[in-house]
């Protein structure tokens, strides 16, 4: 009896042959994103010494770079998704490292203000690209684990951020914090230069076809999903049928058209591509859709079909404008309640975000594969249920009157809040097509920026106002439980959601 040909298309590692470079790649971006902008946190009272603005002002930094992050977030979904996604990354991160440059050349404030805007309106280039390539290099049963990998990175990339900017502040000046950064950048840039471009909907099809196999059906996430895009019908809160959406079915004979992943990438660990049917598809910059405005119309109307994504984007932007509104003031915070110096109060925040996002992201990884086609909506329900247990924990922390119980339950409330952050970047792309990655996943930026910015300018206003930064803090309470019980209305909606997607991508679209 021959041997038994090994399937190309599937490995036990759940990566579909490209292994994790390309994650760790793409998870090095945002990681170096994160710090850079994340510099001014640790530094920002050395800076208020310097040159004398107040809190509002301070916090009016991340909301003028949301303003020019929404200015460029549409054209860079559009480029995503008619564009080579690497060459764009590549390009994106190395002007990083010249931004900051500048940024610690600052002369003045308005300078300075100038330098941390376009790096901002950079930042918002790169996400539709990476979660774009995400989605096309892994299937959807590991989605869970790159998306988690790609966000803990990026909230330990604050973290990172406030420790490097408050140490390397206190040692030699607040300007040597944005130096630092210079070469990293520069390296990231040239990791994603030598990236292989996958092909767009690839591991979705080799996911449909396993799901149609695996079930006798056409549902791609458990077999409850109706293809024609309405809701899952009422059932039983534990699903039948496989518990991802390949299942442990045998892959396919045969192979779907476009590239496939080889099963062993070289030794450097890069991903290699066979040949696939269009040349131009190996280039990465074809994607079948036009050109234009009516185009790019098209495109966000097919996006907004699913209502999961909807509900998403509102805890999207809930969850940002908590988080960063918080991380940002939370060594100012230390500073002025505990009265210690910027190194320490750094230290205390890159603790509480590095260790809370860590263990968060990780349980919710795990939490949202085992769900995944077991449980209606499982990580949809799972970043809810994460949602509302922060908040609580969360006025709890900023309520105790003990350093340590504080940052321990800070800790809590971020771990809770983080078991989000894998589920809802996995799921929004299970719901989104391939084809239109690029662009959908430009308003999962536009949720992030928003919340980003306008959550420090609200706490800076309100500390203002009160005179505490703490009173702030609690402002932001109510939003994030009310996000987590609305979240949970997506639940029903993402099986059908989800289905549609996989059995869109047989058909080509």
């Amino acid at each position: 009896m021959g041997a038994r040909p090994r399937d190309r298309s599937r490995t036990s590692d759940g990566t579909n042959g490209v292994g994790w470079w390309p994650a760790i790649v793409i998870a090095a971006v945002s990681l170096i994103d994160r710090i850079e902008t994340s510099l001014l946190t640790g530094v920002l009272p050395l800076v208020q010494e310097e040159w004398g603005f107040s809190d509002t002002a301070g916090g009016a930094i991340p909301t003028a770079v949301t303003i020019a992050g929404l200015i460029v977030a549409l054209p860079a979904g559009y480029l995503a998704d008619r564009t080579n996604r690497k060459n764009l990354l590549t390009i994106v991160v190395a002007s990083w490292s010249v931004i900051t440059l500048a940024s610690g050349l600052a002369v003045s404030f308005a300078m300075f203000f100038g330098t941390r805007v376009v790096l901002g309106a950079a930042d918002n280039l790169d996400i539709p690209s990476q979660s774009s390539l995400l989605g096309d290099y892994y299937p959807p049963e590991s989605r869970p684990k790159v998306f988690g990998l790609q966000r803990m990175v990026y909230f330990v990339g604050i973290g990172m951020g406030s420790l490097l900017g408050g140490a390397i502040g206190q040692l030699v000046g607040w300007r040597w914090a944005f130096f630092s950064m210079i070469l990293p950048g520069l390296l990231v840039a040239w990791w994603c230069f030598r990236l292989r471009e996958p092909v767009r909907g690839q591991a979705d099809r080799e996911a449909a076809t396993r799901a149609r196999r695996g079930t006798g059906g056409t549902g791609g996430t458990g077999g409850t999903g109706e293809a024609d895009g309405h809701d899952a019908p009422d059932g039983p809160e534990v699903l039948e049928g496989p518990a991802e959406a390949g299942g442990d079915a045998d892959a396919p004979e045969g192979v779907p058209d476009g590239a496939v992943p080889a099963a062993d990438g070289p030794a450097s660990g890069e991903p290699a591509f066979a040949e696939p049917v269009a040349a131009d598809q190996a280039a990465g910059a074809v994607n079948p859709l036009e050109d234009g405005w009516p185009a790019l119309r098209e495109q966000i109307r097919e996006i907004f079909v699913s209502r999961t994504l909807l509900f998403l984007l509102g805890a999207i932007v809930v969850l940002f404008l908590s988080l960063n509104g918080i991380f940002f003031w939370l060594p100012t915070f230390f500073v002025r309640t505990w009265d210690m110096g910027t190194a320490l109060g750094g230290a205390l925040t890159a603790l509480i975000i590095i260790v809370g996002v860590i263990l968060g992201t990780v349980v919710g990884s795990i939490v949202g594969r085992r769900w995944h086609g077991v449980v209606v909506g499982g990580r949809v329900l799972a970043g809810g249920i994460g949602f509302v247990l922060g908040g609580v924990l969360m006025v709890a922390g900023f309520a105790s009157q003990t350093l340590g119980l504080q940052v321990g339950l800070l800790i809590g409330a971020t771990a809770a809040m983080s078991i989000a952050i894998p589920n809802h970047f996995a799921a929004a792309a299970d719901c989104i097509s391939p084809r239109n990655r690029g662009v959908g996943f430009t308003f999962t930026q536009v949720g992030m920026a928003a919340g980003s910015s306008f959550g420090p300018l609200l706490v800076g206003a309100v500390s203002d106002r009160t005179g505490e930064l703490a009173v702030s803090f609690f402002a932001l309470m109510p939003l994030i439980i009310i996000a987590g019980v609305v979240v949970l209305g997506g639940r029903r909606s993402y099986e059908a959601d989800a289905a549609r997607v996989l059995e869109d991508s047989l058909s080509g679209r």
